[in-house]
């Protein structure tokens, strides 16, 4: 007997197979294939996640030898929202989490509603990433497309109405719209109306870990399984990888180590606090249920790709390039490199949230070379992590365990970088899929596998490698990361001056 878990982003779908006892079967990965019918990066036809979403669970499925999958659920993205007819199918393009086309209308919604109040009724700073703010811009850009809407869905609920199913929604969500009381766990119907919505338009929302409704024989037959899979609600994909690596009491933590790192910490209040608002920290509720979470989120991976393809010709895939890269960075040893360098490439994010912030970088000497300056790329990165670590402890406690996970957390010397900066103990998972790994475990939870979450994370919870901090690093450490802050604050005076952040 064996679960799945899947999780959808925005590039691709990635599905796993686990056993019950949480050792990983099968894993597979398969990239959106953008259809016809969109010119623009914001907005993507809804059927290309159902699209990628079958040959993933397909591919996963046939990967598990004779393991029966019992039961599945779905992790996504948030803030994406697609329009659905009155008959369930898409009538205009889903309008992707990137698409910033609101930006301008964002300061009505601060005027109507104030923007403390509505962050301490959404656990959102107001930002034209959510749905309401996308679906706002639409009724009154294209109203026509607006008009035709009977419904609108998150990528979730979509595939769970491609299933044959109701498209219900979990709380974690609903939560990423910017229309959901987190505290009442409830639209916000005040919200929903100033985008022109009321409950009817939107889904239904039911507990992370709801059985939805068991596969037929048509859509099993088509995902590769067999009828009568029980599909549970999953969740967002931070809550789910944080469930997934093991986060399931207050105080713990998870940095999902990715394109964007992401550190999300739970608690059992919500983080929808002032000090929260100051560092524009995300809250809303967990998969687990009674519990929060609170999440703040940099720029790292992609900015790590950058410079690997600039300056290195080494791409993501290049693994020969990469170990060799790295190896050379390991030979300089494991003091600082006297560099600070600020990792915003696309500006900052949590906690200073200044789109005006560029990569900039001091102490650069003679005898520093490129290699000096990929490791410097990676001690900013972990300056940043040590930033956002100080806000959410402040907003939420200590944090008294983190575990990482991702891409970002392959490099041993990466991990140990973050340690030495924020002279903190890293747990890394053994496995990078956590996001698969919590739906799995939601599935199994709903369908009766284990009768609580903790008991979930108890019996399958996946091996972890300790990085602790080097006693004789991390003085050293403290002094740059000094000098970082330093800089930071430097430059805000020129941006200031400049109003564009370049150079």
């Amino acid at each position: 007997m064996s679960l799945l878990g899947v999780d959808v982003g925005t590039s691709a779908v990635k599905a796993a197979v686990f056993r019950e006892t949480g050792e990983v079967l099968a894993v597979s990965s398969v990239a959106h294939v953008r259809r016809p019918g969109c010119d623009d990066d914001n907005e993507l036809p809804a059927e290309t996640f159902w699209d990628s979403f079958v040959a993933a669970v397909r591919e996963a499925a046939s990967g598990a030898d004779t393991d029966r999958v019992t039961a599945m659920a779905v992790s996504a993205h948030g803030e994406t929202i697609i329009p659905l007819d009155e008959h369930g199918r898409p009538c205009a393009p889903a309008l992707l989490n990137r698409d910033h086309r609101s930006a301008g209308m964002i300061s009505a919604w601060e005027d109507a509603f104030g923007r403390a109040a509505l962050y301490s009724r959404t656990g959102l700073p107001a930002h034209a990433m959510y749905s309401l703010p996308k679906l706002g811009w639409m009724r009154k850009e294209r109203p026509e497309a607006f008009a035709r809407a009977s419904r609108f869905s998150t990528v979730a609920g979509f595939l769970l109405l491609c299933m044959g199913m109701s498209p219900v929604t979990d709380p974690t969500l609903a939560a990423r719209t910017m229309g959901f009381d987190i505290t009442r766990r409830k639209w916000a119907e005040d919200l929903l109306q100033f985008a022109g919505l009321s409950p009817r338009n939107v889904e239904e929302v039911a507990p992370s870990a709801t059985v939805v409704g068991r596969l037929d024989a048509a859509h099993a037959r088509a995902l590769c399984l067999e009828p009568g899979v029980s599909v549970c609600l999953g969740g967002h994909d931070q809550p789910c990888g944080a469930f997934g690596a093991g986060a399931t009491a207050p105080g713990t933590a998870v940095d999902s180590a990715g394109s964007y790192e992401c550190v999300t910490v739970v608690s059992g209040e919500p983080g929808n606090t002032p000090r929260s608002l100051a560092s524009c920290l995300n809250s809303g509720p967990h998969v687990v249920p009674g519990l929060f979470i609170t999440l703040g989120f940099f720029a790292a991976g992609l900015v790590v790709d950058w410079m690997r393809a600039g300056f290195f010709d080494a791409g993501p895939s290049d693994e020969r390039s990469l170990a060799a890269l790295e190896r050379e960075v390991e030979r300089l040893g494991p003091e600082p490199t006297g560099i600070c360098m600020t990792p915003h490439l696309i500006g900052s994010i949590n906690p200073h949230w200044d789109m005006r912030a560029s990569l900039s970088a001091s102490g650069i000497r003679a005898h520093h070379g490129r290699h000096h300056l990929y490791k410097a790329l990676w001690e900013g990165i972990a300056c940043e992590l040590r930033a956002n670590l100080q806000a959410l402890s402040e907003a939420t406690g200590p944090i008294s365990r983190l575990t990482i996970f991702g891409g970002g957390s392959r490099w041993d010397e990466g991990v140990q970088i973050r340690a030495d900066v924020t002279d903190r103990t890293l747990h890394r998972a053994a496995e990078a899929q956590m996001v698969c790994r919590g739906a799995a475990l939601l599935a199994g939870w709903g369908a009766g596998v284990y009768r609580t979450p903790e008991e979930a994370v108890t019996v399958t919870r996946p091996t972890a490698e300790e990085f602790a901090p080097r006693p004789r690093t991390v003085p050293l450490y403290h002094g740059q990361a000094s000098r970082y802050d330093a800089l930071y604050a430097g430059l805000d005076a020129y941006r200031t001056q400049d109003g564009s952040g370049a150079g």
